[in-house]
């Protein structure tokens, strides 16, 4: 990406003498690209955007938007979902951090690897295949060129997160960029600074890391991040299980998820999936016979044995829930589900990616993530996904349980005529209804964009309140970090 210099007279000006010539721009023709995202949010045009290729350049960058009191947005790749990182008011900077891109290390050894914030999905994934034996890392299901630093600190989810819990739980020792323009060191990396093969956790110290993990970029910007890797199975086999009612497969998911590392990944998506990856996006109902959920299991070991033995101890405790629940499961391999639908070939590569969550003929994609109690999921698919079919909206879902069934996620995703601006209105009223009936059933939104943060500050506890509020005005005393996302006022 290379832009050609549009000056502008005006003290956001000072930002260009930061960044290499042709990587800061006023043009607004470019400027759109970043006025947006993929979701109902309303863009909003940014002053400028700068794309520094080092941390050098960024730390210049952000002295002068401290000393000047010019407000910034970390960005990277621009694949932020519910306006994270979209304008809030015509002055702020972008600072694309897409091409500050390098793997730090990766410690074989003990397992981890310390990234800069453009390392992507499909570039951490390469580097960690060639090594042996592999390491892998927990991979969502998101674009693979989105940024892999991003997912962690904003408390995403992948493959591993059955055993293992939220990306954020598999960060260790950090360093961050703070507003003033000065670093600093987190977890193991502020015993050794100099040394990111050893930032293992953030224990034993103080967790000053917690300070940049969900705060939306608000307290500082993080330039290095140390990741736990984890020694990928030698043989892996993916499944499917077929329910005729969603409750049935979200209560069998839930009591499979107590079996720690039986499984390596669980995850259930409702019916109109099955439509989208045949390309149908229009009329669709679900007709007699149809199952209203499929869920996939992944299982994985070192030998042929061991898989084998996994499958059956999988199927003994499914048998077990349909004798005592009278539950109907019905199995399917991956291989015989792609000889009958070759559409379906996506499920059968790990990570699995869905394309057709981005290329759709609609142009929109919104979402509501919530985590919460795995006690609760059946209750809130009912009530949520009465919610947007009342309001014309096909109910699309994905759910998970996470870290052994101490807590579930639930994703309901609606396409939407994004050049529509009734059409916008209506997806946004059916999130607003959605967040509302979730935070009713214990769940609480993950990514949380600006317009559903309002709503949890309605039951928030004061003295949390009052807490962020105050590190907040510590970290970034003249307010030029990512204005008005987790706005306390």
């Amino acid at each position: 990406m290379y832009f050609e210099m549009n000056t502008a007279v005006n003290s956001i000006e000072k930002i260009a003498g930061c960044v290499k010539k042709g990587y800061f721009t006023t043009d607004p023709e470019i400027l759109k690209y970043y006025s947006e995202d993929f979701t109902e949010e309303e863009p909003r045009m940014p002053s400028a955007v700068a794309i520094p290729d080092s941390i050098e350049e960024l730390r210049s960058l952000v002295q002068v938007a401290y000393e000047n009191s010019i407000p910034i947005i970390p960005a990277c790749f621009m694949t932020n979902m519910g306006g994270l990182c979209n304008p809030s008011s015509v002055q702020e900077v972008i600072v694309e951090l897409s091409r500050i891109n390098r793997i730090e290390c990766i410690n074989e050894k003990d397992m981890i690897a310390v990234i800069q914030p453009g390392v992507t999905w499909a570039g951490l994934a390469h580097e960690l295949n060639r090594l042996r034996p592999p390491l892998g890392f927990s991979y969502p299901l998101a674009p693979v060129y989105s940024s892999v630093l991003a997912c962690c600190i904003l408390d995403g989810l992948g493959s591993l997160s059955l055993n293992h819990g939220t990306l954020s739980e598999l960060v260790g020792g950090m360093e961050v960029l703070l507003p003033d323009g000065s670093f600093v060191k987190t977890g193991m990396g502020a015993i050794f600074p100099s040394n990111p093969n050893f930032w293992l956790t953030r224990a034993p110290l103080p967790d000053i890391g917690g300070l940049f993990i969900g705060w939306q970029g608000t307290t500082g910007i993080v330039t290095k991040l140390s990741i736990q890797l984890w020694e990928k199975p030698e043989l892996k086999k993916r499944f499917f299980l077929l329910f005729e009612k969603a409750e049935d497969g979200i209560e069998t998911l839930s009591s499979l998820s107590r079996h720690f590392g039986l499984c390596e990944d669980l995850a259930g998506i409702s019916w109109p999936a099955s439509r989208y990856l045949f390309g149908i996006f229009d009329k669709m109902k679900l007709t007699s016979g149809d199952y209203e959920f499929f869920a996939y299991v992944d299982i994985g070991g070192k030998s042929h044995e061991e898989i084998m033995w996994k499958e059956r101890e999988v199927g003994i405790k499914i048998s077990h829930i349909e004798k005592t629940s009278k539950r109907k499961t019905t199995k399917v391999n991956i291989e015989d589900l792609i000889k009958i639908a070759p559409s379906l070939k996506p499920f059968s590569v790990q990570p699995t990616t869905l394309n057709f969550l981005i290329n759709h003929p609609y142009g929109g994609i919104t979402w509501v993530g919530a985590y919460g109690p795995v006690s609760k999921l059946s209750e809130g698919v009912k009530e949520v996904t009465g919610i947007m079919e009342k309001a014309g909206f096909p109910p699309f879902f994905v759910s998970r349980p996470m870290k052994g069934g101490h807590f579930s996620v639930l994703r309901f995703i609606s396409f939407f005529k994004k050049n529509d601006a009734d059409e916008r209105k209506r997806v946004r009223n059916l999130n607003m209804e959605i967040v509302e009936k979730l935070l009713d059933s214990g769940f609480v939104p993950y990514k949380t964009p600006p317009w559903a943060w309002s709503k949890l500050l309605e039951k928030m506890d004061e003295g949390a309140k009052n807490l962020m509020k105050k590190v907040r005005e510590i970290l970034d005393p003249h307010g030029i970090m990512n204005q008005n996302k987790l706005a306390l006022k």
